[in-house]
């Protein structure tokens, strides 16, 4: 399946959890949507390990997960809240962690 099928699948997989709870205003924005179609296999990976409820996700695909706000997950899965934090969770134990937080400045 091509990267760009895969894309469009994960946009209607989307719309099709904001339109029957009625938040089809808030579809998911170019920010939190590009990322996910940038890294080819990455819409797949996430689709995967979401269905199978675990599965491996690549380091580049993890990259792009942590890097997400925790605003642009319920865009993208608003029936699925903690879908984040479950691919953060994955991506951990697949030893591949968020960056740590930028030390404040003095």
């Amino acid at each position: 399946m091509s990267t760009q099928t895969i894309a469009i699948l994960l946009g209607f997989l989307c719309m099709g959890t904001l339109i029957p709870s009625g938040l089809a205003q808030n579809i998911p924005t170019p920010p939190c949507f590009l990322p996910l179609t940038i890294i080819p296999g990455c819409s797949k990976e996430i689709l995967v390990a979401i269905s199978a409820g675990t599965g491996r996700i690549g380091p580049a695909c993890c990259k792009v997960i942590n890097e997400l706000t925790d605003v642009c997950w319920p865009r993208l899965f608003p029936s699925l809240p903690a879908t984040g934090k479950f691919l953060r969770g994955i991506c951990s134990r697949s030893g591949i962690s968020p960056a740590p937080a930028p030390a404040p400045k003095p």
